[in-house]
């Protein structure tokens, strides 16, 4: 009997050796892996800590906002227009009516949020387009557009009654469709909710609260700036509030075409933004810029929504999502961007709306994720012209999303790592899922393909038809050696570049070539006065991120991951690495378009911000031991704090130091947060200097005069005030002209008795040719009658010489003429 138990004790001690060995051994073959892992995550934390704390040691100062937050506060609310703030609100309220029934006649499964933030954006494009045709037809009359709202609300509300009163297929006659397809609709989002990790724990709610308390306390800070205080931002005062009172005012769109520096370039731009605001003057019945300042803090707000969830639908990590949501709130030129009264916040708002759109059809297939993401490149060609580059990443998409996929299972690999949260469960419903898409060619060929993208096309097309009609170039002026266009001056297109180089924050300022741009590059981002504007997120976070994606994207592709079950090496391409080559192919557009075609300012690749949170997700999945979590996790509710609290607090209509009847006004001291709806002359003086002294005496003794200038800040001028630029079409005819007499014909037909200079005329050269720097020390020819520091007007002697008939200009503004020059 014990010699038995002997042998049987034997037995199993030889398979525990056995076992034991095979663990080691398998210990063995995962320590590289493990170690490199590590490794990885380390380099990357500290990688970012050090860029973060790069950036605060170069803009220390910041933290001397804080102390001032304990000052004397002038609260001032009795000018604050409460009325306009609430019919813009209300405005806003319509947009979301509108945009929530139009979704409604689809079948989509979107979590609250982002259905709040895509009402808003199928909303105000669905409206902007039929206000845009109205307005081509001069037809902008508070009858006319209220009735149109009333029209677009009724035929959406039974649009949506009709889709869900609709049968649905595989269900009993006896089932209500409405109440299936809201069951569905909630259990849907009642199971994504359930797939994801919540914060458990102390520590992780505590931060969870933090990131999401910061988020909340910089969009007020948005909104507190954004709202009670007059526009500073220079495009908004040509043409985001200055062309949209004029459409208010002239019931229509003011047409100039002339390609020069001011208006008469900007005028043919689409008009989404400026038209959104003379729509709401227009029904109100008078014209207020808080019709125009409310609406981008609040699509901040929305795309910020938009922000979390694709973070959110990537890794099912509730406190992954809030803190890149929390990074992409606190750069710099987002909380600028998101106050200033321009098109650049919607610019934003639709870019993260048709990357989220693109996400979910990658992910689900349903055909209803396909219209939004269709629909959405669509009207956003309406804001701006680089819009357009939204349709390469949307044609990516479309590939890739029916290209078959192959996955291992998701965060298999995963399970094995120490101090790793649990996975997420598996999501897939069948009616919100597809497993079997058809073949691209198929899909290509097929009505659901082509009459979503035919309907985009015709929604796309009405401002450049009209552009093609009356200025013979659908993007006028560019591209002019191409596709032609009137009125447009190579010399004069050559100096407004040199202007806007001047003027300027793009790599354009630091080379001319290509070589000279791209070796510039760190010095761009890192350390010159400018790299603040999208630090530390761009370099801290986001290029390593694409680092990470384009080796996991290329290593899947073309060497593979290991299958333990096949023991073999299989080719992934899985939905996460589909959605990242949709996310870096508008990526490297913007580039080779801030590099190689426009690199004056940096703002117009400011769509990169939700580009920053998504590459910035592979730098948190690299990351996801714990310790090294919570390190990254604590270094973004610092960054919450510096910059994005103290800049959010300083506000950025009022930037520079000044002095004023003694008084010195820092931003550091937070004057505008500590004196809300202060003075507005006092406020704009605080910006402008003197150049408002200018302004009140235009807009009191030349009411109704027109002005020879190079000044473009059209709102700041009385409506009745028409400004002739030096660089205007028929102000061009004296650039050849040598004789002082013909000149001032040509003024007095033109009706041109002042000429204000001012400084930023230096920057432009060509409009030296005029002359008048000559002038200005010839009293015959025209005298000096008022001057408000460096700006100085004229008044023109239309009586030199005594004789001789009023000249009309060889070339008249109208635009009739089918020629470039």
């Amino acid at each position: 009997m014990d010699a038995k138990e002997t042998r049987e004790e034997k037995r199993k001690k030889r398979i525990d050796w056995e076992k034991a060995a095979d663990q080691l051994a398998k210990q063995a073959r995962e320590a590289p892996r493990w170690v490199g892992r590590f490794t990885l995550a380390v380099v990357l934390l500290g990688w970012a800590l050090l860029i973060s704390f790069y950036f605060l040691y170069r803009n220390a100062a910041l933290l001397l906002v804080f102390p001032n937050l304990f000052r004397h506060y002038n609260l001032n609310f009795a000018a604050f227009q409460y009325w306009d703030c609430l019919y813009s609100a209300a405005a806003i309220c319509v947009y979301l009516l509108i945009g929530h029934l139009f979704l409604a006649c689809f079948n989509l499964y979107l979590p609250r949020l982002a259905d709040l933030a895509l009402s808003f954006v199928f909303g105000l494009g669905l409206v902007t387009v039929v206000f845009e045709l109205l307005t081509m037809a001069h037809l902008l009359y508070q009858p006319v557009a209220i009735a149109a709202v009333g029209i677009i609300l009724i035929a959406v509300l039974l649009a949506a009654v009709r889709h869900n009163a609709s049968p649905v297929v595989g269900t009993s006659e006896m089932v209500d469709p409405r109440f299936f397809r809201r069951s569905q609709l909630y259990m849907a989002r009642q199971k994504f909710s359930n797939s994801l990790i919540q914060p458990r724990g102390f520590a992780p709610q505590i931060a969870f609260c933090s990131a999401a308390g910061l988020i909340g306390l910089i969009t007020l800070l948005t909104f507190y700036h954004g709202v009670l205080f007059p526009e500073t931002s220079w495009d908004a005062l040509i043409l985001y509030i200055g062309y949209a009172r004029k459409i208010f005012f002239a019931h229509a769109f003011p047409f100039k075409a002339v390609a020069q520096v001011g208006i008469g370039l900007g005028s043919n731009y689409p008009h989404l933004y400026p038209l959104m605001s003379a729509s709401i003057a227009t029904v109100v019945g008078h014209w207020s810029d808080l019709f125009a300042q409310l609406a981008p803090p609040f699509a901040g707000l929305l795309a910020t929504f938009l922000v979390y969830q694709i973070v959110l639908r990537l890794s099912r990590n509730m406190l992954t999502a809030i803190a890149i949501a929390l990074l992409f709130r606190i750069v710099p030129y987002g909380i600028a961007y998101f106050a200033y009264a321009t098109d650049y916040a919607f610019a934003i708002l639709f870019t993260t709306a048709f990357l989220y759109a693109a996400l979910l059809y990658i992910e689900r297939g349903l055909w209803s994720y396909f219209v939004l993401a269709t629909l959405i490149p669509a009207f956003s060609v309406h804001i701006n012209y680089l819009m357009w580059i939204l349709w390469g990443p949307w044609l990516v998409m479309v590939i890739v999303a029916h290209t078959k996929s192959r996955s291992l299972r998701r965060y298999e690999d995963e399970k094995e790592k120490i101090d790793v949260e649990e996975v997420r469960p598996d999501y897939e419903l069948d009616y919100t899922y597809i497993e079997q898409r058809k073949p691209l060619a198929a899909f290509v060929l097929s009505k659901q393909f082509l009459l979503p993208l035919i309907i985009a096309l015709i929604l796309a097309s009405p401002w450049y038809l009209r552009n093609l009609v009356l200025t013979g170039n659908p993007v006028y002026p560019f591209f002019a050696s191409i596709l032609g266009g009137v009125h447009i001056n190579p010399e004069v297109l050559a100096s407004c570049k040199a202007e806007w180089l001047a003027n300027g924050d793009g790599i354009g300022k630091l080379g001319r070539t290509l070589g000279e741009k791209i070796r510039a590059s760190w010095h761009f981002f890192v350390i010159w006065q400018h790299a603040w504007k999208l630090a530390p997120v761009f370099i801290g976070f986001m290029l390593p991120g694409v680092l990470i994606f384009l080796i996991r994207a290329i290593g899947r592709l073309l060497i593979g991951q290991k299958h333990a079950k096949l023991g073999r090496r299989v080719r992934v391409f899985d939905d996460l690495t589909k959605f990242g080559l949709v996310a870096f192919t508008l990526l490297v557009l913007l580039f080779i378009y801030h590099y190689a075609i426009a690199s004056m300012y940096l703002y117009q690749i400011i769509i990169i911000l939700p580009l920053m949170a998504i590459f910035t997700y592979f730098v948190f999945d690299r990351c996801a031991m714990k310790p090294l979590r919570g390190g990254l996790l604590t270094l973004c509710l610092v960054l919450g704090i510096v910059p994005g609290l103290a800049m959010g607090l300083m506000g950025f209509k009022f930037k520079q130091n000044v002095e004023i009847a003694g008084k010195y006004y820092n931003p550091l001291q937070l004057v505008a947060f500590r004196n809300p709806c202060m003075n507005r002359d006092l406020f704009l003086k605080l910006e402008f200097g003197e150049d408002v002294k200018m302004w009140d005496y235009l807009n009191v003794d030349l009411f109704g005069e027109k002005i020879l200038t190079h000044e473009n800040r059209h709102r700041m001028l009385d409506e009745s005030i028409t400004l002739i630029h030096l660089d205007d079409w028929e102000i061009q005819d004296t650039y050849q002209m040598t004789n002082d007499a013909e000149k001032m014909r040509l003024f007095k037909y033109l009706e041109i008795r002042h000429y204000l200079y001012v400084p930023m005329e230096e920057k432009h050269p060509i409009t030296k040719r005029v002359g008048l720097d000559a002038w200005r020390h010839r009293p015959e020819l025209m005298t000096e009658i008022f001057r408000a520091g460096e700006n100085v007007l004229y008044e023109f002697n239309w009586e030199f010489p005594a004789s001789g008939p009023a000249r009309p200009p060889a070339a008249t503004p109208s635009g009739d003429s089918a020629t470039t020059r």
